[in-house]
């Protein structure tokens, strides 16, 4: 074979392998056809928005009831800790030492534990 010959063979295949191309494939008028109309796409991305939203505003209602039902068991939980009104730490009485009574108060420092007495007036020539 020579180059000619070959050359004229590519060419018979490759036009054949087009016709069979172009017979598959649609005409371009009829594909713009058969796509969704502009308002059918605009209507399908809203609805899809609107699914999410619901998902996203169900899961948000979920997510507070949950939270609200944790709340009531916590509270149920600490009701029998709370029925006093001044609230005792477990280890309060770890700190009540022998005593304890002495260091109820603050000692005054320089002070004898009575008053002091009024300061001596000094006159003129005579101690009072």
């Amino acid at each position: 074979m020579n180059e000619n010959e070959i050359e004229s063979s590519l060419r018979e295949r490759f036009a054949e392998l087009r016709s069979l191309e172009q017979r598959r494939v649609p005409e371009f008028a009829r594909a713009i056809e058969l796509r969704p109309p502009h308002h059918a796409r605009r209507l399908r991305f809203v609805a899809v928005v609107m699914v999410v939203i619901v998902a996203v505003l169900a899961g948000g209602r979920w997510g507070l009831r949950y939270a609200e039902e944790r709340e009531r068991q916590r509270t149920a939980a600490a009701a029998p800790f709370m029925a006093s009104p001044v609230w005792h730490s477990p280890t309060d009485s770890l700190l009540r030492t022998p005593g304890n009574d002495l260091l109820a108060t603050v000692p005054r420092i320089g002070y004898p534990s009575n008053p002091p007495r009024q300061p001596r007036t000094i006159t003129k020539g005579t101690a009072s």
